[in-house]
């Protein structure tokens, strides 16, 4: 997103490229409520490329919008997804339809809703779920280039909200959430007042089926389970996430992401994070997220809840693994937005420093000191031949240890061509640290 020149806030307006190129835009407000310009850019990795706002309105072809339909329900569409959120089971999702891929991916004959909340209220009764009740739906924003609308309900007498964004040409659809905790409730299992014990084998807090989940029942069968970790990535051959011993903890924390595909039908679904969290899942529970715990926890400390929950998520459908789907890659550009700047002093139109040429070699690192450039490349692929156009000029080039003391020199035989094409055997989840002693950029 871009400020709003001076002068445009109210007239049509069209963002262009130094090329001539022409890209549906839309005006929204920020956080603060200050107006700016939004549309698709496609940006070189590791650089920049420039935009113009002008005070004209061509009529470029665009497909994101939301509508209020006959029965009731709200669909919202874009280049990619369609979906129905059903305001009568609050504001759950009945449908998420991939076009480009054919496939529905909601399991509409589970009696658990997509999209919903359940956890058991230990004081209050037992299980309540968002679906118990009927949700408010507003339209925030009607496209071209995104669509945004607002969902509000209860839970166990508890106001939530939540904020659903779909991007015109984005591959991941973006959920916002908010609990406004008034009180502080029991949620998950309970642990009665002087029964906790450190030397307890068993403790109510490794239960996750009780805790408050974001539940995603999924149209997919065989499903395998793939969750990241720093510079790795675990595939479960367990049959579910459950414990509730520390002798028999499994492995159910998810860091950026979690994906479920099914490797007969070619399909699979990632969920990305914003929070360090747990994922539960098994042969008849479906996919889900933990949202909230409220009681005794870890080393007997009471977890009680003190304000709002906040938890910011996406749902990305894809095909085949998590590996094919571009899930990682996906997940970092999630994590780390472009940054957007205005009135910045002319350059080229476009620029890269650093380029892969496979979507799986991630740039995790680049460090700038004196006149020496450090960077850091991680293979997420099964690909190890990998290949980086290096725009940039530079005397030496050097692998290096994480300490940053040396371990090899990178001769010619590593370089083809003027451009510096950079040739390198990385191994799946291998990374490669390189400095480039006297770098200048071109």
């Amino acid at each position: 997103m871009l400020p709003v020149p001076e002068g445009t806030a109210n007239q049509d307006f069209t963002v262009s490229d130094q090329n001539g190129n022409h890209y549906p835009a839309q005006l929204v407000n920020d956080s603060l409520g200050r107006p700016r310009v939004l549309f698709n850019a496609e940006v070189p990795a590791f650089g920049y490329k420039q935009f113009y706002i002008d005070k004209n309105s061509i009529n470029l072809k665009t497909s994101a919008k939301i509508t209020k339909l006959n029965n009731g329900n709200y669909q919202l569409e874009t280049a990619l997804y369609k979906l129905i959120i059903n305001p009568k089971t609050g504001g759950t999702i009945s449908s998420l339809y991939a076009k480009k891929l054919r496939k529905e991916f909601v399991d509409q004959r589970n009696p658990i809703k997509f999209g919903g909340l359940r956890g058991n209220f230990y004081r209050d009764g037992g299980f309540k779920t968002t679906w118990d009740a009927p949700a408010t739906v507003k339209i925030i924003e009607n496209g071209p280039v995104q669509v945004k609308l607002e969902i509000r309900g209860k839970i166990n007498e508890t106001d939530f909200t939540e904020i659903i964004t779909a991007g015109n040409l984005q591959p991941e659809i973006n959920f916002d959430l908010l609990l406004d905790w008034k009180q502080n409730v029991g949620i998950g299992e309970d642990t009665p007042k002087g029964t906790y014990k450190l030397t307890n084998y068993q403790k109510a807090f490794y239960n996750d089926q009780t805790k408050l989940l974001a539940m995603f029942p999924l149209n997919l069968a065989n499903q395998k389970v793939a969750v990241n970790a720093p510079f790795d990535v675990t595939e479960s051959k367990l049959k579910n996430t459950f414990f509730s011993s520390w002798d028999s903890i499994k492995n159910n924390i998810v860091l950026n992401w979690v994906d479920v595909a099914d490797a007969k039908s070619g399909y699979g679904m990632a969920i990305f994070t914003d929070h360090t969290t747990n994922y539960a899942h098994g042969e008849n529970f479906p996919l889900a997220l933990d949202v909230q715990f409220s009681g005794m926890g870890l080393w007997g400390r009471d977890h009680t809840l003190t304000g709002p929950t906040r938890l910011h998520y996406a749902l990305m459908p894809h095909a085949g693994n998590w590996n094919k789907g571009n899930v990682w890659a996906t997940s970092a550009r999630w994590n780390e937005p472009m940054t957007a700047l205005a009135d910045v002093p002319d350059l080229k139109s476009s620029a890269s420093m650093v380029t892969a040429r496979s979507p799986g070699l991630m740039l995790t690192s680049a460090q700038q000191k004196d006149s020496n450039f450090t960077i850091r490349l991680f293979n997420v692929s099964d690909e190890a031949n990998q290949t980086v156009n290096l725009n940039f000029d530079f005397d030496r080039a050097d692998l290096i240890s994480l300490d940053g003391k040396e371990i090899s020199q990178l001769t010619d035989a590593s370089f083809t061509g003027k451009n510096k094409v950079l040739k390198l055997q990385i191994p799946q989840f291998g990374f490669r640290t390189i400095r480039f002693t006297k770098a200048v950029s071109n």
